[in-house]
């Protein structure tokens, strides 16, 4: 393990996971004075690597590649921050009653991280990209609702594009931020440590256990691993039902070139129209994947035939399909993880498909294709309700989730303002439990 500091003998908590919902938690808890240990399994990535073609392949699982059984490609960061460092800045909460219906209430929440994510509704038009703007105003002229992404970036600091590659100017809010503001509170971090199980002693947690055989201690444990990895550590620790199965908003890119209009150098997802989202399941939302990303995508989508058609990356408009997916799959004892698309997930990504052809056309693109589906963020796989209860505590007594694992269902939008939440959430409920006095 690589220590940022020495370690106690014991901590009031243990947090594993960096992302937007631990590092938020980490930063509120260590403001009310208890003992904080933050474990990340990635590394503490230089700001310098950010920006450029090859930092995904440093920050994300298997540098890119890790994927389903069934061959889906699935976005996941492993670094202080979270998967929100690869993130594409976008603000959007939880669709209504999507947490009421599992008996939980996180609208105050969501307020709190909107104001301290500084989020920002009315992101300058130049920032986001004349071409994307044109693009917005030939959609809504056929009566499509497209609106200007709420973003956590901020503008004074951003050029306007390198959201997915890490961000080069630390304009974009991650769970880097409230990390830091907890290490200037005395909170421990300690990075490249992968937390294999929670130990239990009669019923309780009494801390946790690496890969490498390491045991710390800690009073109270929350896990912040994501979507795929607090499943496996509560499966490891006892609880086998975790994993059993999940979501993870599968999305599908459709493209067009036109070398008129290019959004290949414009702000990611800047602008969105998500009122599908609540009658048939998807948002769309215009962005372009990375180079090594737009080949795959390519190849995937196309086949081989549109693979001499790379070198026009500079002329290509790209549309996203997002979708709430169906619950389903499994997530193994083996770290691996299966998750077919269902019909119903296909006929969702295929009407967002209908549509973003329609506006591509509109918009003079030629030589129209689609991707095969990527899956963007595993979610709901120790659900609230089902598998933790309403204060995200597991059936091991001061063992808690608190990050996309505990949504109740798949979201179908961008999750870190939710992530957030949740990490605001679970401050207050832990703030109850020993007796701290609330953060200011």
């Amino acid at each position: 393990m690589k220590f940022k500091a020495k370690l106690k003998k014991e901590y009031d908590i243990i947090v594993v996971g960096t992302g937007p919902a631990g590092g938020t938690l980490a930063e509120q808890m260590s403001r009310m004075g208890a003992s904080v240990l933050m474990i990340e399994k990635g590394a503490y990535h230089p700001k310098w690597i950010m920006g450029n073609q090859v930092s995904p392949a440093f920050i994300a699982d298997k540098m890119g590649f890790l994927s389903t059984r069934e061959g889906l490609t699935v976005a996941r960061g492993i670094t202080v921050g979270g998967s929100a460092v690869l993130s594409c800045g976008s603000a959007l909460p939880p669709y209504p009653g999507m947490f009421e219906k599992a008996g939980v209430d996180i609208n105050e929440e969501v307020k709190m991280a909107h104001d301290y994510m500084g989020v920002d509704e009315d992101f300058p038009d130049h920032l986001i990209g004349k071409n994307q703007m044109h693009i917005m105003e030939i959609a809504n002229s056929m009566g499509y609702e497209f609106r200007k992404m709420p973003k956590f970036i901020n503008r004074e600091k951003c050029k306007g594009e390198g959201c997915m590659k890490g961000c080069p100017t630390g304009a974009k809010w991650s769970g880097r931020v409230p990390v830091e503001k907890a290490l200037e509170n005395g909170a421990h971090l300690v990075t490249c440590a992968e937390v294999t199980r929670a130990i239990e002693v009669k019923g309780e947690v009494v801390g946790v256990e690496t890969k490498n055989g390491d045991k710390i201690y800690g009073n109270t444990v929350v896990l912040a691993a994501g979507g795929l990895g607090t499943p496996m550590i509560l499966k490891k620790s006892g609880i086998s039902e975790a994993g059993d199965k999940f979501g993870f908003d599968p999305l599908l890119f459709t493209y067009g070139y036109n070398k008129d209009i290019t959004t290949v150098k414009d702000l990611d997802m800047g602008i969105v129209c998500d009122n599908y989202m609540i009658s048939d399941g998807f948002v769309l939302s215009t962005v372009m994947d990375t180079l090594g990303s737009f080949i795959l995508s390519a190849t995937a989508g196309g086949g081989w035939s549109y693979l001499h058609k790379t070198h026009k990356l500079g002329k290509a408009v790209s549309i996203m399909t997002k979708i709430k997916d169906d619950l389903g799959g499994k997530i193994y004892d083996d770290g691996t993880f299966s998750k077919p698309l269902t019909d119903n997930d296909w006929n969702k990504l295929k009407k967002g498909e209908v549509h973003a052809i329609k506006i591509l056309k509109a918009a003079g693109c030629r030589d129209i294709f689609s991707t095969k589906p990527f899956a963007s963020h595993p979610c709901a796989s120790v659900r609230i309700g089902e598998n933790v209860d309403t204060n995200m505590e597991s059936r091991i007594k001061n063992l808690f989730v608190c990050d996309t694992a505990a949504f109740p269902e798949p979201m179908g939008v961008p999750c870190v303002l939710t992530c957030t939440a949740l990490g605001f959430k679970m401050a207050d409920i832990l703030k109850e439990r020993l007796g701290l006095q609330k953060a200011i």
